[in-house]
């Protein structure tokens, strides 16, 4: 009786595989009268999120807590190629890849919200860190960011 479900199975099973390396299918531009417009590519349903672009929470409340964390995940993240005091000075810095100005240079006059954003997705040749840096410790390190350009005072 196993057996006869089995043959009986595996018979449905093999009956749906026709050939799906060969089916027909729409390239991406390829004009489509079955769908909205005639076209295959289409504009996202009002509201659709992309992964991993959720709006973020409001920001922490900056508070010596918080900063003495930043202070910590920025040694262990960020002193090796922006040095601890934020000079652009770190050890890697200068053999792999270009000093990053220091943090109290013209370009780095960023807000808190675009530091954040810095760490998240890299600019010029410093990487993307959101997958390496969770969004509670992007918060954190940048509020001490703000502190060492602040010159070691108050965020």
């Amino acid at each position: 009786m196993r057996t006869a479900f089995g043959l009986l199975g595996m018979a449905l099973f093999l009956a749906g595989c026709d050939d799906m390396a060969n089916q027909d299918r729409y390239r991406t531009y390829d004009p489509a009268p079955d769908l909205p417009g005639g076209r295959t590519w289409q504009m996202p349903v009002e509201g659709t999120v992309a992964r991993g672009q959720l709006e973020s929470p409001a920001p922490p409340e900056i508070t010596p807590d918080l900063v003495a964390h930043g202070r910590d995940r920025y040694a262990v993240y960020c002193t090796p190629c922006h040095g601890a005091d934020g000079g652009g000075n770190g050890h890697v810095a200068g053999r792999t890849m270009p000093h990053p100005p220091p943090f109290t240079a013209a370009e780095h006059a960023a807000s808190l919200e675009e530091i954040v954003e810095v760490i998240e997705r890299g600019v010029g040749v410093m990487y993307p860190m959101a997958d390496r840096i969770g969004h509670a410790d992007r918060w954190a390190i940048a509020a001490h960011v703000m502190e060492l350009r602040n010159g070691g005072g108050a965020p």
